[in-house]
């Protein structure tokens, strides 16, 4: 696979050596000065996630930016795109002092610069005071774990977690659903496998999310949302397109139980997305795609499933170009299928 497009950098082709000496660590930011007014970072650096996770763990009050922003800093005029942080001084159960040494803590773990604001003004017509800040709440976390469930796929995202967002998380077996209160968590995480759970279970996540509990589910786990009419996720099935003269005569032969033996690998790899890098048009718009500095962005899918969102035209984040296959193998009918989905 191309490196640059698993790893979204921009590049340019150069015929001479490498201009320049290897990074080895990205510098930690630290916090240059101090406000009586309020704090802000961005959400376009990957390390604001995990500073965000810590700061939520210290008891400061945080806001989130759903307008963008322009903000006065004592470092120049600053502008705060949809998802920035920031940290109002005198809402907080703190002194000025105490919130500059918790921020200046957390920061020195992270590469996030933070800015000290010098006015709760803002120049685009949005400031501090808007009600389009919006209250940032410490997320209590629940991994799927059980019979049934990819131990690698549970393993990953609980590793991203608790190492990389630096979040506890309680590992929930999926025998336990039907007995265990929902509400004590804020996210339910489910990971690729086979989902069998009880109607009980059904229903108790049922109401977890019809009380505004949220279900982050990947790979398998949308096989039973498909089944449950509240998440309004749909497997799309069957071919999207008309078959070739080809494909129909390789159907009759199917259906009549004959098939050359040399076409076996071939025939296999139709039906697989084994791992191929497509290009997605991103909703910038979307809380989800906070930071994502444009419109276009590479993803990588391991596997074919298709599924559509029904009943809520707002809530797609990114949808599939129609020529999405960047790098990496998939064949020209699972291609046409996935475009545009």
């Amino acid at each position: 696979w191309s490196v640059t497009k698993a790893y979204d950098l921009a590049s340019a082709k150069s015929a001479g050596d490498v201009i320049g000496e290897p990074v080895q660590d990205l510098p930690k930011a630290s916090l240059k000065a101090e406000s009586n007014i309020a704090y802000a970072f961005s959400w376009v650096n990957d390390d604001a996630a995990p500073l965000l996770a810590e700061l939520s763990q210290t008891g400061l009050r945080l806001r989130t930016v759903t307008k963008p922003m322009r903000v006065q800093t004592t470092d120049g005029t600053k502008d705060l795109g949809i998802g920035s942080i920031v940290i109002p001084v005198a809402m907080q159960s703190t002194s000025a002092a105490n919130v500059a040494e918790i921020i200046r803590k957390a920061t020195a773990n992270h590469s996030v610069e933070v800015f000290a604001l010098s006015s709760g003004a803002g120049g685009t017509g949005v400031d501090l005071g808007s009600a389009s800040l919006k209250t940032v709440e410490r997320p209590r976390v629940a991994v799927l774990t059980g019979q049934g469930l990819d131990s690698t796929s549970v393993g990953e995202l609980w590793h991203w977690i608790d190492t990389h967002l630096r979040l506890p998380a309680t590992m929930l077996s999926t025998d336990r659903l039907a007995a265990t209160q929902l509400e004590r968590y804020t996210h339910i995480v489910m990971s690729d496998g086979t989902y069998r759970l009880s109607d009980e279970a059904n229903k108790n996540i049922e109401r977890f999310v019809k009380q505004g509990g949220v279900i982050i589910g990947v790979e398998g786990a949308l096989n039973w949302a498909s089944s449950q009419s509240y998440l309004q996720t749909k497997l799309v099935k069957g071919d999207a397109g008309k078959k070739s003269d080809t494909d129909k005569a390789e159907d009759k032969k199917a259906k009549e139980g004959r098939l050359a033996y040399k076409d076996q690998d071939a025939n296999a790899a139709k039906d697989l997305v084994a791992g191929v890098i497509f290009e997605t048009e991103i909703d910038r718009s979307h809380p989800i795609a906070a930071g994502i500095p444009r419109d276009i962005l590479p993803v990588f899918r391991g596997q074919a499933d298709v599924y559509r969102l029904e009943g809520d035209r707002y809530a797609t984040v990114a949808a599939y170009t129609s020529s999405p296959v960047l790098s990496g193998y998939a064949s020209p009918e699972n291609a046409k299928r996935i475009a545009g989905s």
